[in-house]
């Protein structure tokens, strides 16, 4: 019986860490939806669509958003170049954080060799992978807003004209982590658990 008790609260237990500590994000495009790549040998999410074809052009919009406020420790952004592999020199994304529906922050990032970049605002970057074939263009952005919470984050491509292209890339990846208050919650239901699990054993 003891036994019985203890995997059940480990697996409770499981559960609640799992709502609290995942940051869930739901993705979407305009004017194309929203859809999960391979490019270069990386996946992310695009936008159907558009002029190259499944990644963020310039005039598309790829909006994650979130359940409740998070910081964003990182992203990722994938085939976004500085060569002439595919006409792409000094390729550029930029990034805007809403919270509450209000615009908190705006900055890009321009790659301007095969592993070197501009970031405009807060954070660092890496590069993962070269940004020139057969390299994926891969960048880290580590926190790229800095401590600003954040519950919607939109994705696009700007224009390059004084190079003679159109910036396009995808989002590899987003890691986000969710307000404090999520964490309290998780506590909370651990001690929920352990205060049930007590109870029953005293009735036995």
């Amino acid at each position: 019986m003891a036994r019985q008790q203890l995997l059940r609260i480990v697996a409770a237990a499981s559960l609640v860490m799992g709502c609290g500590l995942a940051a869930a994000q739901t993705y979407t495009g305009a004017p194309g939806a929203a859809t999960w790549v391979s490019k270069q040998g990386i996946s992310g999410w695009a936008v159907q669509g558009g002029a190259t074809g499944d990644e963020i052009d310039v005039g598309e919009t790829l909006t994650a958003s979130f359940a409740g406020p998070v910081l964003i420790s990182a992203f990722s952004l994938g085939v976004l170049y500085d060569g002439p592999e595919f006409g792409d020199p000094h390729e550029k994304a930029q990034f805007t954080a809403f919270l509450g529906g209000q615009q908190v922050g705006q900055w890009t990032f321009t790659a301007t060799g095969t592993t070197t970049g501009v970031l405009s605002g807060p954070g660092s970057y890496l590069n993962l992978s070269p940004a020139a074939q057969p390299g994926a263009g891969l960048w880290q952005i580590a926190d790229p807003f800095g401590k600003l919470w954040v519950d919607k984050i939109q994705f696009t491509a700007l224009s390059q004209s004084r190079y003679g292209n159109n910036s396009d890339y995808i989002v590899s990846s987003v890691t986000a982590v969710p307000e404090p208050g999520s964490v309290v919650l998780m506590l909370a239901g651990l001690g929920a658990v352990g205060f049930v699990a007590r109870r029953r054993k005293d009735r036995a």
